[in-house]
């Protein structure tokens, strides 16, 4: 609960806190007046007058303070309390603006939900934050690779870095495979179709466009040829299950070792 006190300057009731109970005056200006009469031999130095920024009351700073004072701030004292330099603060339109170190635009600082100012506030908009975010992450990771996985419907997806503050790209690896074939993105109207069926062998040979849904399944002749390859590759294995190439009916035969006279 505040405490109630009286100042010891300036006879005006003032209230403080329990820690603060010791506390004599009002505010730092009476401090210092009294302190110039009454204090240290040290203490006793002339003090410099200012006028309130606000009120036009008279203040007054010790040499020392206005060092400090402008060290910090970079300016001459301007207020005579807490009060005031709130007050001043929020009518001077410099004071609440800053500017954006991803644009450069202006932009106004705003209070906190507790009423604090947000004076770090450095980004002006969700975009530029996202900007920022990405080229400094893109800066401090210059060898990104691109990751794969397995998408539940089968096809190999592929996570593109971005690059120059471009976002990543999340595309389908026959899709890229075929945008870096053409040297162009693909319209979304346009599809590529694996011709043996594999969505696992993204080589180009194994892909060809389409201007449209190319629809499920695999061309006729495209197995046909498949299954020719097979047969081809695995002869012993297809004479077992009975199957064999018509090309190997017409060869002609060797002909049979002549008989021992």
């Amino acid at each position: 609960m505040p405490i109630d006190k009286v100042c010891a300057r300036c006879g005006q009731n003032f209230k403080v806190k329990p820690k603060d109970a010791t506390q004599k005056f009002c505010n730092r200006a009476c401090k210092i007046a009294h302190e110039a009469v009454f204090g240290r031999e040290n203490a006793r130095v002339e003090c410099t007058n200012f006028n309130c920024g606000v009120c036009g009351k008279l203040f007054s700073y010790k040499p020392a303070a206005i060092r400090s004072y402008r060290k910090k701030f970079g300016k001459d004292p301007m207020y005579c309390s807490t009060e005031c330099g709130g007050l001043g603060r929020r009518l001077s339109e410099e004071a609440w603006n800053t500017t954006c170190v991803q644009c450069g635009n202006q932009m106004n600082i705003q209070r906190r939900p507790g009423g604090t100012i947000n004076r770090v506030k450095r980004l002006c908009s969700t975009e530029c934050r996202s900007q920022f975010r990405r080229l400094s992450y893109q800066a401090h990771n210059p060898d990104q690779q691109p990751t794969k996985r397995v998408a539940r419907n089968g096809y190999i997806r592929m996570v593109i870095p971005g690059k120059n503050g471009e976002p990543s790209r999340d595309v389908f690896e026959h899709r890229y495979v075929m945008e870096q074939h053409l040297g162009r993105e693909l319209f979304p109207e346009e599809t590529v179709h694996h011709i043996n069926g594999d969505r696992f062998f993204n080589d180009i040979s194994n892909l060809e466009l389409f201007s449209s849904r190319h629809g499920p399944g695999q061309r006729v002749v495209d197995k046909l040829n498949f299954a020719k390859e097979m047969v081809s590759s695995y002869p012993d294995l297809a004479r077992k299950i009975g199957l064999i190439l018509v090309d190997e009916l017409h060869e002609p035969t060797a002909d049979p070792p002549a008989p021992n006279p």
